[in-house]
């Protein structure tokens, strides 16, 4: 999901949720969108697969079913609201751990812009004060 955000520039799309999904694969994976986890502190032993040797992997950000690498499976999927810089090839367990960590949130923006904006507008946005304020996008007001 995405809200708009104005800047100096114009318009841009400001991601509100991401994924951070965690996988098991048979071969090793050479991907800069996959961290593995083995350099990470994690102990899971919640996994489904049982065979200890298997690579797991983490890929945090929007993932198609085509990103998934045909030797790996989903393990689990988590949804998280951490701000971020939107560089998900540079992703460390840190990273990982603090999205975790922050959890999401839920939103009813899109809902609250129609009733106050009305459906003739083009963008709504918070503002600094955390008002809603509309702009129809003809005018860059």
């Amino acid at each position: 999901m995405y809200q708009q955000r104005k800047t100096v520039s114009g318009w841009d799309p400001l991601q509100l949720s991401r994924s951070v999904v965690f996988m098991s694969c048979e071969k090793p994976v050479k991907s800069p969108l996959y961290l593995d986890t083995s350099t990470c502190n994690y102990n899971d032993n919640s996994s489904s697969i049982s065979d200890s040797k298997r690579y797991r992997y983490v890929k945090v950000g929007e993932t198609s079913a085509s990103q998934v690498e045909d030797s790996c499976q989903v393990e689990k999927m988590y949804l998280t609201s951490w701000p971020t810089n939107n560089d998900d090839q540079n992703i460390s367990c840190t990273d990982v751990h603090n999205e975790l960590v922050y959890g999401f949130e839920l939103s009813w923006l899109e809902r609250n812009c129609e009733s106050y904006c009305g459906r003739n507008n083009y963008y709504c946005i918070l503002d600094e004060a955390n008002k809603l304020q509309c702009d129809d996008g003809i005018d860059g007001k």
